[in-house]
Formats: C-alpha cells, sequence, structure tokens
C-alpha cells in the first residue's frame, strides 16, 4: 500500500491499512512525501504550496522499489493525482502484470480522471470493507470485478460498481489505527 501525502497524519490511509493488514500479513505501508503541500520544512519557512513535486528520477526510483508486487493499492488527494498516475505509469512499464488499485480522495471525487491512469481498479467509496471483498476474490481467483465501491477496467470498458451502504460509526470505531 502507497500513500501519497505530505502530512504526517495519514489517518484515513493508516486506518486502511491497518485493516488491511489484519486480513494479509504481508502488507507493507509505504509513505511517499514530496514535500509539496504541508511538509514540516514548507511549514517552517513558508513555503506551503510551492513546488516540491518528485523529480521523474525519484518517482522512477519510488516505482522501481514497488517492482515485485502483485498487488499495488495507491491512496492519494487530488493534488498529488499527477504523481500517483506517473509512478503508476512507470510500475506498469516495469512490471506490466501487477494489479494496481487507486483510492483515496482523489478517485472518489474524480473518478473519471482516475480511472484513465494505467490502473486496473479504483475505489470509489468507502475502502475498508470493499477491499476486503475484492482481496479475498483476486487471492483465490474469483471474479473480482462485481465488488461494490470500485470501478475496473476490463480492456477498453469501464465496470462501474454501485456503492456500499456506508459504515456506521460503530464500525468506523471498531477500525483499527496504525500509529
Amino acid at each position: 500500500m502507497v500513500c501519497l501525502e505530505d502530512g504526517i497524519t495519514s489517518c484515513g490511509f493508516r486506518k486502511m491499512a491497518a485493516y488491511v493488514l489484519r486480513h494479509n500479513a504481508d502488507t507493507e505501508a509505504c509513505y511517499v512525501t514530496t514535500n509539496r503541500y504541508r511538509g514540516i520544512r514548507n511549514a517552517l519557512f513558508g513555503g506551503l504550496g510551492s513546488g516540491g513535486a518528485l523529480t521523474a528520477d525519484e518517482a522512477a526510483e519510488v516505482a522501481l522499489g514497488l517492482v515485485g508486487a502483485d498487488l499495488i493499492v495507491f491512496s492519494s488527494m487530488t493534488g498529488y493525482a499527477d504523481l500517483t498516475q506517473r509512478i503508476v505509469r512507470r510500475v506498469r512499464e516495469l512490471s506490466p502484470s501487477t494489479f494496481m488499485i487507486w483510492g483515496g480522495i482523489h478517485p472518489i471525487i474524480h473518478p473519471e480522471d482516475a480511472i484513465t491512469a494505467d490502473v486496473d481498479a479504483i475505489c470509489t467509496g468507502e475502502g475498508e470493507f470493499a477491499f476486503e471483498e475484492f482481496f479475498d476474490a483476486f487471492k483465490q481467483g474469483r471474479d473480482h470485478t462485481t465488488v461494490k465501491n470500485f470501478w475496473f477496467k476490463r480492456g477498453d470498458e469501464v465496470l462501474r460498481n454501485h456503492f456500499l451502504p456506508l459504515m456506521s460509526s460503530e464500525e468506523m470505531e471498531a477500525l483499527p489505527c496504525r500509529l
């Protein structure tokens, strides 16, 4: 799992990563920061919102570090959409068979843009329960393309699945938090 965000909290991603770790002990969480928006350096020296995006070489280095995974899940906000797409594109070049999913705020609020990335699927809603269902089908070799809260690519076609009901406050409180 890969988080592209410059904040130090990444609360949503941390909860998601902890939830996925419960279902797959091989899960690794990677945090990629760019010093772009809310980095400590920018906060201290007044550069909030300026430059700081990863160079092409740095994005390629991130992609190289992800090669070898069977499944990669990216999470990013809209401010990191271009970076996410660059890293995804490079991973696809290096490892064409790796299954890639993009989740987080950007695919939720801009799914028509996110699905154009070189990913196999995007998560368009709450990811925890949807990913659990997807992952069970994926690892068992069953059809995973009907899982709600996801859009899947099948050739030139996009399968746009409906939404799961939102989690209750009790379900949300029961989610683990990885610090």
